[in-house]
């Protein structure tokens, strides 16, 4: 959205498919993996900064909203390792 994107409210709700991967699969088959719930801590994480970058950049504070995107990228990063990690462990 910063660069000429959408803001897609849906994607960022409890009703978005990350979100409803999580509920309807990631809850039932891999409950037990801890990285499952940090993953789903993260997602969360993810969807705040992104709305709370959409609100800043709609109300026309748009170099905090830029600020806003190194969170962004960190917790994808984190959210990346959270899910390789998970996957090389249950690849064995």
């Amino acid at each position: 959205m910063l660069y000429g994107g959408t803001y897609d409210p849906a994607f960022f709700s409890a009703t978005g498919p990350v979100s409803q991967w999580f509920t309807a699969t990631g809850q039932v088959k891999y409950n037990r993996e801890p990285e499952l719930h940090a993953l789903i801590n993260v997602h969360q994480e993810l969807n705040t900064a992104a709305t709370q970058m959409h609100r800043l950049y709609t109300s026309g504070k748009i170099d905090e909203a830029h600020d806003g995107l190194k969170n962004i990228e960190k917790k994808s990063d984190q959210f990346l390792d959270l899910l390789a990690q998970m996957e090389k462990r249950l690849a064995v």
